[in-house]
């Protein structure tokens, strides 16, 4: 099943079980909001369930099988297991629970995997162990990355939604300046459609990449610091598990951690002072679009927690240069910035 057959099938009821595997992290991430979002009400942990680990497989069944509390559905998600180490037993469970799932029909099971926790093997010929496995009953979703042209046509589509005109030659300059990443592109996008409407624009130029967007982001660097502005330990957790799985220096991890705190830090002070967005921006240097996203994010970090997270972060960084732990430092930090 791809992305789109998954659409069609959410706008339908969504109920089933479901593999979520594959190299795009992006469109994963959207799918998964897209289906809490249509599913179950933002807050309600009674139909709404999170499970972490191969330990919680043992909880799936229980979580099934209770019925949705004053709702027609629930949602249930499975994160953060290593398939290459479950025995069969352990997957003779996950497949009793997917066909459990199917069978009570008022509920939606996740397996939601990053990359380096779940390889579907060389598909279609060569499916791993793992793939044939779960896929007798849990109904499997591709998220494979996006070519070139199809990213264009995507990134076509996000400036016509906000109507602005952006020509074949400078959506392809965006590509070559800024990558191939969703994750990356979608933030630069949304950053030229703000800016250009503060110019009461309506038509992108040459000019306005080169003078909004970035070159070289590092996505994984990128997707953390996106998850440390919006206070969500969920997509921090997975973005640092990707820099892991892509070999990322640990010390690089941490200290690119560290920096947002650091920077959500001064602003808060400079917020203090009274300073507006526009002399913020100038002080550190931003983008006035990318100043408002840190101030939003101090007012939802709160002075206090802030303080909190400078020192444990100070923590973090001593450890880190003391010790050859590799990321466990950065882990225990984001453990720590998200217990409050």
């Amino acid at each position: 099943m791809t992305d789109t057959e998954y659409k069609a099938q959410l706008s339908s009821g969504g109920t089933g079980a479901f593999l979520f595997y594959g190299d795009e992290g992006y469109l994963k991430e959207h799918w998964l909001r897209t289906t809490r979002k249509q599913l179950v009400a933002e807050g309600d942990t009674f139909n709404h369930i999170v499970l972490s680990g191969v330990k919680s497989i043992d909880k799936l069944l229980d979580a099934i099988e209770q019925p949705p509390f004053m709702a027609a559905n629930k949602l249930i998600e499975l994160h953060e297991v290593q398939y290459s180490e479950l025995n069969s037993d352990m997957f003779d469970a996950l497949c009793a629970c997917g066909d459990a799932v199917k069978a009570q029909g008022d509920t939606t099971l996740i397996i939601y995997t990053l990359t380096d926790e779940f390889d579907p093997g060389s598909l279609p010929k060569k499916p791993s162990p793992a793939y044939k496995k779960l896929t007798a009953s849990f109904e499997p979703v591709e998220f494979a990355t996006v070519t070139a042209g199809k990213l264009s046509a995507w990134a076509g589509r996000h400036f016509a939604h906000e109507r602005i005109i952006a020509e074949p030659r400078q959506l392809q300059r965006l590509l070559d300046r800024c990558g191939e990443s969703m994750q990356v592109l979608a933030s630069e996008i949304e950053k030229l459609c703000c800016y250009l409407h503060s110019q009461s624009r309506d038509r992108l130029t040459d000019e306005d990449i080169d003078l909004v967007t970035v070159t070289g982001v590092d996505n994984d660097a990128f997707a953390i610091s996106n998850a440390l502005l919006g206070r969500n330990k969920e997509a921090a957790l997975a973005a640092l598990a990707e820099m892991k799985a892509n070999h990322t220096d640990p010390i690089i991890a941490t200290a690119g951690i560290i920096k947002v705190i650091c920077d959500l830090a001064e602003i808060s002070k400079y917020l203090e002072c009274g300073l507006t967005k526009d002399a913020i921006a100038k002080k550190k240097t931003m983008h006035p679009y990318r100043a408002g996203l840190f101030i939003d994010a101090v007012r939802r970090w709160g002075d206090g927690r802030l303080s909190y997270a400078l020192d444990v972060c100070m923590e973090a960084d001593l450890s880190q240069k003391n010790s050859s732990k590799g990321y466990l430092p950065a882990e225990l930090l984001l453990a720590k910035l998200f217990s409050r």
